[in-house]
């Protein structure tokens, strides 16, 4: 009941736009649920979204792109050594917008996506694959809480 509250309470503060305050919330939802409930959860991938867009909107792009690095590899699919895949496809057009916003983040801050990913204190299970997408991705795009790119970003 304590985190489905925290949750709601996180959503709202999103809608209201209360970035700053909702920091130490959305570290402390999104750590419980990493810890209880593992890293490719729906609702541990929300908190995750809604945790890096505060840091987004808060302009703490380091942290956000490294959360959304890390919830993209959790959610990548992968294949066990006997080559059968162990888990869904489904997920992968979720990480591919995850990654897409951690592409898109890292730029506009100047920062090579990839050295922040060694630098992150959990080793990333999918790096060549995320490499190869990422290489794909725009970098001149805008994107949303959920990671979707929204318009082109356009300067003059």
């Amino acid at each position: 009941m304590y985190l489905a509250n925290l949750h709601d309470a996180l959503r709202c503060m999103g809608h209201l736009e209360l970035w700053a305050d909702s920091l130490p919330l959305g570290r402390e939802l999104y750590g419980k649920y990493l810890r209880t409930r593992g890293p490719a959860r729906p609702d541990t991938v929300d908190a995750a979204k809604r945790y890096a867009w505060a840091l987004v909107c808060a302009d703490s792009l380091d942290p956000a792109v490294a959360i959304y690095l890390t919830t993209a590899d959790a959610l990548w699919p992968s294949t066990a050594s006997d080559g059968s895949a162990n888990d869904s496809p489904d997920q992968l057009p979720e990480a591919t917008r995850l990654l897409g916003a951690a592409v898109v983040h890292h730029h506009n801050g100047h920062h090579d996506v990839l050295d922040l990913a060694a630098a992150s204190t959990s080793a990333l299970s999918h790096v060549e694959e995320l490499r190869r997408v990422a290489d794909t991705l725009p970098v001149d795009a805008v994107v949303g809480i959920d990671g979707a790119v929204l318009e082109p970003h356009h300067t003059h």
